[in-house]
């Protein structure tokens, strides 16, 4: 999706150019700057969303980008370390039943 559907660059350029300018009539929908926060974004801006939070009083917390992947390779970690020591605890278990002859 386009913010300008049908436009060459050059007027789309300029269209933006005055949606940006006080003195314009032009103004962005908010359906066009909902498009440019996701582009933003798609892109690692956050910068644009987080003013305009912040100008209306919310609080904003930067998330790494890897945050949810790392947690989840805790978790598999977390998982294996356990599995780990659960077949170490049945090899030792068996190492003392062959040690006492069974």
């Amino acid at each position: 999706m386009e913010l300008f559907e049908g436009l060459t660059a050059r007027k789309a350029a300029e269209r933006l150019h005055h949606c940006l300018h006080p003195n314009k009539r032009d103004k962005l929908s908010w359906p066009q700057i909902k498009l440019i926060f996701r582009m933003a974004r798609d892109r690692g801006g956050v910068a644009g969303i987080n003013a305009m939070l912040a100008e209306s009083g919310y609080r904003t917390t930067e998330v790494e980008p890897n945050a949810e992947r790392a947690a989840a390779i805790a978790l598999e970690m977390d998982a294996v370390a356990r599995d780990h020591e659960r077949r170490m605890a049945a090899l030792l278990r068996r190492a003392q039943m062959l040690k006492r002859g069974r």
